[in-house]
């Protein structure tokens, strides 16, 4: 059992990943973590529109921040420098080729948008018998194509269960994948351009086809278990989808101050301490 992020320099990353840390070890004092630390200069991140607004709402860290938080949640952190990511550089999600280096059997990736909110060592056990468990893409939830007589649905990589060393695997495979999409010579090149705006998607795509062509078995995770884009507690994993993190953590902030919160839909949980001590090493 082991838990896996990949975060790089950019600071809005840190400051997600550290709160999807602190809510991961009020729950999962135990569970080991690793992280792959990509040193990109922020090259690779996708674009933050409004970085100040950001800032006045939330108190961003830097990377020194981040790591001594790393070490005082007894997180293993594994530094790439100079990842070269030759035709695709630019793109994070390509970033994933580090992946090839995961020597875990089983593993539940975690994206940094998300928060924690009970023990999820157990999914471990409820999802044995499948290759992966994921959900679906937000794209993915409207828009379907073919391929190999299959309908594509395509996932979400953000929050996956890998069993089988297949997180290995499909580092190996997530390069070429992307690229062949990037450059339409993969016959679902176009239709990627076509549902998500400058192909931004086609690393999820890229993970749906490694899935369909190496046919594997997969499951959808149950929502009480893990959930995306909406809050609908009780669930384990909430992954919020960057463009909502904020919304989100600003309304935990209140629930955990007593505070009145403006045009809540749904009731909030917040985990008991969410800056939590850490925990201790064997």
């Amino acid at each position: 059992m082991q838990a896996v992020y990949i975060v790089n320099e950019e600071p809005f990353y840190m400051t997600m990943a550290s709160y999807s840390l602190k809510t991961l070890r009020e729950y999962n004092p135990t569970l080991p973590v690793l992280i792959y630390f990509i040193e990109d200069k922020c090259r690779d991140s996708r674009g933050i529109t409004d970085k100040d607004f950001l800032a006045r709402r939330v108190q961003l860290i830097n990377k020194k921040e981040f790591l001594q938080l790393c070490e005082k949640f007894n997180v293993e952190v594994k530094v790439y420098s100079d990842l070269d990511l030759k035709e695709e550089k630019g793109y994070f999600s390509a970033q994933r080729i580090v992946f090839a280096e995961c020597p875990f059997e089983r593993v539940i990736l975690i994206d940094a948008d998300t928060f924690i909110y009970d023990d999820i060592t157990c999914l471990f056990d409820i999802y044995k018998d499948c290759d992966f468990a994921a959900t679906t893409n937000t794209f993915g939830d409207h828009y379907y194509t073919k391929w190999k007589n299959q309908s594509v649905r395509s996932f979400n990589s953000g929050v996956v269960l890998f069993n089988n060393h297949l997180l290995c695997k499909y580092g190996e495979l997530v390069y070429d994948y992307c690229l062949s999409l990037k450059k339409k010579v993969h016959p679902l090149g176009e239709w990627i351009y076509q549902v998500s705006q400058q192909a931004s998607g086609r690393e999820e795509l890229a993970f749906t086809l490694f899935a369909l062509d190496y046919d594997l078995k997969y499951v959808y995770f149950d929502p009480k278990h893990v959930d995306k884009e909406f809050f609908r507690p009780p669930t384990k994993i909430f992954h919020t989808l960057s463009h909502n993190w904020l919304s989100h953590f600003l309304k935990s902030q209140q629930v955990s101050k007593n505070l009145p919160v403006v045009r809540q839909a749904r009731k909030v949980f917040l985990p008991k301490k969410l800056l939590s001590k850490p925990p201790v090493k064997n």
